[in-house]
């Protein structure tokens, strides 16, 4: 091997780790469906904590509630949402849940991010289905190398079911 070619083959591989680093110094769409993956798996388990792992300890939520849910912006620490969430999966019997029109924009440097989508919802409660669609807008930043949670927006529109005839 010529001393041509060493030189080649050493700058080839220095530009390996240094891509390889800089994928670990910035937001991915990998990274970014890892982290909903794993959010969505926790809403189904009804699991609170694994769902604000995923949140920067000083995020905040805000929830829109359509006018047919008395039309507040509820505002939210992650610890006031882990605590709803408890306190919701604790009221209703059956559940479902998906994600729709999930669209990842990343910043140019890889640092931020924003997600939007629409969760679907259903719960049975006091024998009625209560459905939402939830359109929601996530900041997210990039915290010791994984995606995390800034800000998370969701503008709300309910149905209420007819009662179960039972």
């Amino acid at each position: 091997m010529t001393h041509r070619n060493k030189i080649f083959g050493l700058l080839a591989a220095l530009l390996l780790v240094a891509t390889a680093a800089h994928a670990e110094d910035t937001l991915t769409e990998k990274k970014i469906t890892a982290m909903t993956d794993a959010i969505e798996a926790a809403v189904r388990r009804q699991d609170a904590g694994a769902i604000v792992r995923h949140f920067a300890p000083g995020a905040t939520i805000q929830i829109v509630m359509p006018p047919n849910a008395g039309g507040q912006t509820l505002t939210l620490s992650v610890k006031q949402y882990e605590q709803m969430l408890r306190e919701g999966w604790a009221q209703y019997s059956q559940s479902t849940y998906r994600v729709e029109d999930a669209v990842i924009e990343i910043s140019a440097d890889g640092q931020t991010a924003r997600l939007t989508n629409t969760t679907i919802e259903a719960i049975q409660m006091q024998g009625r289905t209560l459905s939402s669609r939830t359109r929601e807008d996530l900041s997210v930043v990039l915290v010791n190398g994984r995606p995390v949670i800034t800000k998370s927006v969701g503008r709300v529109m309910m149905e209420v079911g007819p009662a179960s005839q039972r």
